[in-house]
């Protein structure tokens, strides 16, 4: 688990991790989950599949409209001056380029590795995406699981998707919890039998013809699929 938390950060308790790691078993032992993660990644499908990560441009420093192209792939809208807020220069979008230009969230990083300053970092990017998402006259900001695809979209081996499906699965979704959501999939991360079935899983997928996993290592992303994949029957 990570070393320390940032502050205000509740530590995940071992039974919240244990019943994530027990779903995640379940998960990549199904033999369909092959042919699932398959369907997803076959570029010939309805699936954002690869695309999502692959779609150009994608400048690392900052937010664009292929990004949010991306993320609308995921089904999700985007408020037309969330829009204005993430692509066009204003304090906003100042921010978030600064932050993706910080040796904190450099684009080699990912969570299995990040320390202190890291999550930080990611936390900080995620509530800043999170804010400019509320519409105009809104007095919070609700939209978790876009943000979170935004975040991933730009760090795909940082930010996990906090998709309502997956988290449900994974025991943490009515905990309204980002640190405790990055923590338990942290944890699946590090779990070498968990990666050790879900790189055969990829690898199976990879050897179709017609499919496009991406970047195999992207271990967070496939994690995301296999999971999110197995929540659709």
């Amino acid at each position: 688990m990570f070393d320390a938390l940032p502050q205000g950060w509740k530590p995940a308790p071992q039974p919240v991790l244990d019943l994530a790691r027990d779903a995640a078993r379940q998960v990549l032992e199904d033999e369909d989950t092959v042919k699932r993660v398959t369907q997803y990644y076959r570029r010939e499908s309805n699936y954002a599949g690869a695309t999502f990560s692959q779609l150009n441009p994608n400048d690392p420093f900052s937010i664009g409209g292929s990004d949010l192209l991306a993320v609308h792939m995921l089904s999700v809208d985007i408020p037309q001056v969330a829009v204005r807020r993430l692509t066009e220069p204003c304090s906003a979008s100042a921010h978030l380029a600064r932050l993706l230009g910080t040796d904190a969230l450099d684009v080699d990083l990912n969570l299995q590795s990040a320390g202190f300053e890291t999550l930080e970092a990611m936390s900080e990017f995620y509530v800043t995406v999170k804010a400019a998402l509320r519409p105009v006259g809104a007095k919070t900001s609700s939209p978790k699981v876009t943000a979170s695809k935004i975040c991933a979209r730009k760090r795909p081996d940082l930010f996990p998707i906090m998709d309502k499906r997956v988290l449900r699965l994974l025991g943490t979704w009515d905990m309204r919890d980002y640190g405790m959501d990055w923590q338990v999939f942290r944890h699946l991360l590090e779990d070498e039998a968990l990666m050790a079935a879900l790189r055969n899983v990829v690898d199976q997928a990879a050897a179709i013809e017609g499919v496009s996993v991406g970047d195999p290592n992207c271990m967070l992303r496939h994690l995301d699929v296999a999971l999110w994949t197995s929540t659709l029957r």
